[in-house]
């Protein structure tokens, strides 16, 4: 099966291919040596059961339900009341024009459109930008142009160049409407829903969706951070440096393929579908391949200590699981396009942070 990449996608998404082992037929026999290294001749693990995490464990409000439900209603609103008589509020429909600037220099991308912007206050976020939702923009009156100093945030993803840094946007407010919200009544619930048939129903419907939610993001939070702490607890002498050679060279190997799939050579698939220089992925792909040569012997390592091995009925899970996930016909084709060894070692890298994170203490 084919990898298909858009431009601009994350270097995540091929970390995460060569984690699962879908690598193409040439490199699914390549072994990753994990099995033939002693973990505990480079690593000395520090505490990896009861790491203390903080997480934000509280349960779903009904402040929580009623914003969702505004948000449907307001999807759902046909009409616009022009305001001219008082300043921005939260809810208001607002078209603004804005440039953005950093040291003085317009910023790639940072101007709004011709026509202006239309934003929701306090439900859509500003063009991308490290504003919340618009609610800077409160108090604010039509005809009004100010200033906004903003940083935009380190995890900036959209341009990573920008993270950290701060930027001033030149905002001109050039209408506020005020959107006409239908009434949410059992009449609005089955114009919308097929499955809900009241309000009521509606309501407990959303209620138990956020909070499904909501356990997921806790899990996760946990896995996570629990996850980094054991990292961070690792004291590393040294590294296999054959094995961080192999991730390195997997990296690469991996990033030819795909180019091969999108039928351009690997320098152009770096810089047009990764838009990275080529200078600036290999520093990646090493960094990559010494995080994760550290991270394969922390799992070798407690996986070991705890006796945590693999099943045959979990591997079978796991590969009946991701021949669906992945649009494989049958496992017998996700075996042929993976490579089992690596499969292996993330599926057991999966079990072992869970062993983490389920000996973790949460504290809210």
């Amino acid at each position: 099966m084919g990898i298909k990449m858009k431009k601009g996608i994350c270097i995540a998404g091929i970390f995460l291919a060569m984690g699962l082992g879908l690598m193409g037929c040439q490199a699914k026999n390549t072994s990753s040596g994990l099995s033939k290294v002693n973990p505990d001749d480079y690593i000395l693990l520090g505490e990896y059961k009861g790491v203390e995490i903080q997480v934000d464990t509280a349960g779903v409000t009904d402040e929580n339900v009623e914003d969702m439900i505004q948000r449907e209603l307001r999807a759902e609103s046909k009409e616009r009341i022009e305001i001219t008589d008082r300043p921005i509020e939260r809810g208001d429909i607002v078209n603004i024009t804005f440039t953005g600037a950093m040291n003085e220099e317009p910023i790639e991308g940072g101007s709004s459109a011709a026509g202006g912007y239309d934003l929701e206050v306090g439900y859509t976020s500003f063009a991308g930008f490290p504003i919340s939702a618009g609610e800077e923009l409160i108090g604010h009156e039509v005809g009004e142009t100010f200033d906004l100093n903003l940083t935009f945030p380190e995890s900036y993803i959209m341009k990573p160049e920008y993270a950290g840094k701060d930027v001033v946007f030149t905002i001109t407010v050039n209408s506020i409407k005020k959107p006409v919200l239908p009434e949410f009544n059992d009449q609005f619930v089955q114009s919308i829903s097929d499955k809900y048939k009241t309000a009521e129903e509606y309501r407990q419907g959303i209620k138990t969706n956020l909070q499904a939610s909501k356990e997921d993001s806790i899990r996760n939070e946990i896995l996570v951070g629990s996850w980094n702490a054991v990292v961070e607890n690792c004291t590393v002498n040294s590294l296999p440096e054959e094995l961080v050679k192999t991730n390195y060279e997997k990296m690469y190997e991996s990033v030819a393929l795909y180019a091969a799939g999108s039928n351009v050579d690997t320098k152009e698939y770096i810089e047009t579908y990764l838009q990275k220089t080529e200078e600036e992925f290999q520093k990646e792909a090493e960094e990559f391949a010494r995080q994760n040569t550290i991270e394969s012997l922390i799992v070798s390592s407690i996986s070991e200590k705890e006796n945590l091995k693999l099943t045959d009925e979990e591997m079978k899970e796991a590969v009946s699981s991701y021949t669906k996930q992945l649009g494989y016909q049958s496992e017998d084709e996700f075996k042929e396009n993976t490579n089992m060894e690596s499969f292996h070692e993330y599926i057991l890298t999966n079990k072992v942070k869970n062993f983490v994170a389920d000996n973790a203490k949460v504290i809210q």
